[in-house]
């Protein structure tokens, strides 16, 4: 009897574990309605179906499990919301998620260009946040919610672009803040000249570069020199270029959000305040609108007029200028015909031009980059490209230098460069180091 006791103990054990296992998980043939979810093994998030306030419409996402209120950080179906409360999700025996509406019409499929023969599929809700769909047997990964973001990037999650398959990870933002349709802004990394991170409108007008990795951060986000809570990783080779960050402690929860008016911002849940804290942000003045001292000019939000020529250029149209009017710039104080024998002129904490129109290589010296930029007549201005203690890599540019910004105050990741300067009075190189700007007064009347 006691044997038989135990026995049925053992068994009522096992059942718990297997029931408590399967519920961040979903099985071939399981249906999930409405009031249903799933929760991450740690219960950092859930997914089902949720609406927002004062809305009858039906979403199916993700969002975090333990944090009022309800904070989205993935919807699936997005452009084509519920109208009813009895549509279901399910997991067929190919590996894809299916959600059915009342009618048994397809809104959303899970669609993956991995064929899942022979699988046994199941679909997990994981406490990063990442819905994947993998086979129970092997763990080969069959379909994952990270590769294709909303509007929230999260720890772990990729923003770049596959190479190879001409995958694109990018963020666009919801429409409106409860209206999760496709917005007018994207996130994403334009891999012309060295690879940078834009934030653009409408996928044509560039609002605001982000800027490139170099190293300590973004060289256009504005935040912390150090991090004590994230790690961010670059990666750049022939398959893939992305960034993604991840955590310190993974008991920290934070996301980085596209609002639906184009701001690029992060924030950490506080605990104590049970409130989402502000980190750092894009967007906060004029300076961070692209280009909006235009080439050769550069831009600090403290100064009255914010935008300035570079010491050895002037504006290129004086009467636009006095009009407070700059895009069009600057332009070198004297000009010939480009030779050898440039001066190359430092400028220090700046966030850098467009590297659009830029050549890279990450693996040699400054002085090599130098010596590449001296001899070469297209080339404008150079810089290291990773500028942590020990590092260099080298970034060349050619054309006219834009979205210039001044990082004096240490508000963002100001770095060095070096400026071609054009010296018809002599052949002698040198390096030089002043930093001084040709400011144009101008009078309101």
């Amino acid at each position: 009897m006691e044997c038989l006791g135990m026995i049925i103990f053992c068994c009522g054990l096992f059942f718990i574990q297997i029931t408590y296992a399967a519920t961040d998980t979903i099985f071939p043939n399981q249906t999930l309605k409405n009031g249903d979810t799933i929760v991450s093994r740690r219960e950092f998030f859930e997914f089902g179906f949720f609406s927002f306030e004062n809305s009858s419409f039906l979403y199916l996402g993700i969002w975090y499990k333990k944090i009022s209120p309800l904070t989205i950080v993935w919807v699936a179906n997005r452009e084509v919301p519920l109208v009813d409360n009895s549509s279901i999700l399910n997991l067929n025996n190919e590996g894809k998620l299916q959600l059915l509406s009342v009618s048994n019409n397809s809104v959303w499929t899970s669609e993956s260009s991995k064929l899942a023969i022979n699988s046994n599929p199941v679909a997990q809700l994981l406490d990063s946040g990442n819905l994947v769909i993998r086979d129970d047997v092997t763990s080969d990964l069959i379909w994952q919610s990270f590769d294709h973001p909303g509007n929230t990037w999260l720890p772990g999650m990729k923003i770049g672009v596959d190479l190879v398959t001409g995958t694109k990870w990018n963020l666009t933002s919801w429409k409106t803040s409860n209206d999760p349709s496709l917005g007018s802004y994207t996130v994403l990394m334009n891999i012309n000249g060295y690879p940078q991170l834009f934030n653009m409108k409408h996928e044509s007008t560039l609002q605001q570069r982000i800027g490139y990795w170099n190293g300590l951060g973004f060289s256009g986000m504005l935040g912390r020199r150090l991090n004590i809570f994230f790690t961010f990783e670059y990666v750049l080779n022939n398959n893939k270029i992305y960034s993604r960050f991840t955590v310190k402690e993974d008991t920290i929860l934070t996301r980085i959000i596209l609002e639906p008016e184009g701001i690029f911002s992060q924030f950490i849940w506080i605990e104590r305040t049970q409130k989402w804290a502000l980190y750092l942000t894009t967007l906060n003045d004029n300076c961070d609108q692209y280009g909006f001292c235009g080439p050769y000019g550069v831009c600090n939000i403290n100064n009255a007029p914010p935008c300035a020529c570079l010491k050895g250029f002037e504006p290129k149209l004086p009467e636009e200028w006095s009009a407070v009017k700059w895009s069009n710039g600057c332009k070198h104080q004297i000009y010939t015909t480009p030779r050898k024998g440039h001066n190359f002129m430092k400028f220090s904490n700046l966030k850098l031009p467009d590297s659009q129109n830029s050549w890279f290589n990450i693996s040699i010296s400054l002085e090599e980059c130098e010596n590449i930029c001296a001899t070469n007549v297209s080339c404008t201005a150079f810089a290291n490209t990773d500028i942590r203690d020990g590092k260099g890599g080298c970034l060349t540019w050619s054309g006219e230098l834009t979205d210039i910004r001044d990082a004096t105050g240490g508000v963002v990741l100001g770095q060095d460069i070096y400026i071609k300067m054009v010296a018809p009075k002599s052949s002698r190189k040198c390096i030089c180091d002043p930093f001084e700007f040709i400011n144009m007064s101008h009078s309101i009347p």
